[in-house]
């Protein structure tokens, strides 16, 4: 199944598949007020407008360019403009787009407008759901791509003589109107058999599998590039998350489970980072023990989270190797975090 969903996912980046508000608006005014994040003559625009210009910048990226547009998040200074701010944080909580890469752009540019998360008149309950509906529509990763594995060649036959002919006598014939007879002589033949061109066959599935690791090499490119404005929209939005409750940390377990389950580089990375964090609630000790037990549970499950991730295919005596390396949760790096959460747990809470 999940085969399937990264071939559709892949598949995806070339048609042009784009879901989703897209329609191509006019640009409104949109009215002006305290919550606008403004900079020097910056012109308000409704997020509609921008989401489409985005879903623009990103489509010519992938299907002309073959690069991001941008290196940075920096759309509303480059474009000088602004969104009011509900409307920035109503659009990164929700889906942007089917395409994975095309959701993550729009969203990492989005957090250029400076978007507030905390505002002063929200309740305690409906500011927590939001954190959570932050984290849980993160932009998905795009799989790594199977290789196709080539069919064996049909076996040719051919019949083919090696042995030995004996000839004997097998009969006698009188001679007319003589007297005596001739010999009549027969062959036997021994050794007759049927071979198989086993050297061709092997050649052929050689070239067909140099096709299908070319084929493979150019879908783990695209995917590689599908997941960078995915991977830079998740590092900005955790930057900006509080550590209050846990809210960041528990947002760092889930972007590391994607990318170790996705395969993805960077999922060493990730973990590196959840144990800065666990350190660092050590040492600040600013969460209840529930509330560390709860994040405990959840660090003890990315034991069972890998992914095996294809990189080549090759034949060898007739038959069809696909060479693959593992991403996964490193025991030592888990049983480090976990320590430093149950340090945290021993000491009085600040």
């Amino acid at each position: 199944m999940r085969h399937i969903l990264a071939v559709f996912i892949i598949t995806t980046l070339f048609t042009g598949l784009v879901v989703g508000d897209q329609s191509e608006e006019t640009e409104k005014p949109a009215a002006k007020n305290d919550e606008a994040q403004h900079f020097p003559e910056a012109r308000l625009r409704s997020v509609s407008v921008v989401l489409s210009d985005l879903r623009r910048e990103a489509q010519v990226a992938i299907f002309k360019k073959g690069y991001w547009l941008r290196d940075e998040s920096d759309y509303a200074q480059d474009k000088n403009v602004t969104i009011n701010n509900p409307e920035i944080v109503k659009a990164l909580g929700r889906r942007l787009n089917q395409n994975p890469a095309i959701d993550g752009y729009c969203r990492w540019q989005l957090l250029s407008f400076g978007p507030q998360f905390k505002v002063a008149d929200v309740d305690a309950e409906t500011e927590a759901a939001m954190w959570k509906r932050l984290v849980a529509v993160m932009p998905r990763f795009v799989y790594p791509p199977e290789p196709v594995i080539p069919n064996k060649p049909k076996q040719s036959v051919s019949v083919s003589f090696s042995g030995i002919q004996r000839a004997f006598l097998s009969d006698r014939v009188p001679i007319p109107r003589a007297r005596g007879s001739r010999p009549v002589l027969s062959v036997v033949n021994n050794g007759v058999g049927l071979t198989t061109n086993e050297a061709q066959r092997n050649y052929e599935l050689g070239k067909s599998c140099e096709k299908s690791a070319d084929r493979l090499s150019e879908l783990r490119e695209i995917v590689a590039h599908a997941n960078i404005p995915v991977r830079r929209y998740r590092d900005h939005l955790i930057e900006r998350l509080p550590a209050e409750d846990g809210v960041r940390f528990a947002a760092m377990i889930k972007d590391a489970s994607d990318r170790v389950a996705a395969g993805d580089d960077s999922g060493a990375m990730a973990t590196e980072r959840l144990m800065r964090e666990s350190e660092w609630i050590k040492n600040e000790r600013n969460l209840s023990p529930t509330r560390i037990r709860e994040l405990e549970k959840e660090i003890r499950g990315l034991h069972r989270i890998y992914r095996d991730v294809p990189v080549d295919i090759y034949a060898r005596d007739g038959r069809v190797l696909v060479k693959k390396y593992s991403v996964d949760f490193s025991s030592t790096r888990l049983k480090r975090i976990l320590a430093n959460l149950e340090a945290a747990r021993a000491k009085p809470q600040k």
